[in-house]
């Protein structure tokens, strides 16, 4: 949660709005190379979250929206649809979306 507070922060620093207009300025302005580095880090703690419970998953109880959403994931893969909408990046941004 700090993470995205931090970055909710930057987001309205006059340094991060003068990027937004004049993005050839990224390079000088700190805002914008911290908020990719927090916006990484979020995503890797997603990532290993969901690992850790597609590791002790159950698909007779499930506790909380990743693990429902792995499970569809899990089916949808074994009936060999491809280009669904259970897969690793969407969980990510859906589960990045709640906190932001």
């Amino acid at each position: 949660m700090k993470i995205v507070n931090e970055n909710l922060q930057l987001s309205g620093s006059p340094a991060a709005l003068l990027y937004n207009f004049f993005p050839k300025l990224g390079s000088l302005l700190n805002a914008s190379r911290k908020i990719s580095k927090n916006e990484k880090e979020l995503h890797d703690f997603i990532q290993t979250t969901f690992i850790e419970y597609l590791q002790d998953l159950d698909e007779n109880d499930q506790r909380n929206f990743i693990e429902s959403f792995l499970i569809r994931q899990k089916q949808e893969n074994m009936k060999m649809t491809h280009g669904g909408f259970f897969h690793n990046g969407n969980l990510i941004g859906l589960v990045d979306d709640l906190f932001s």
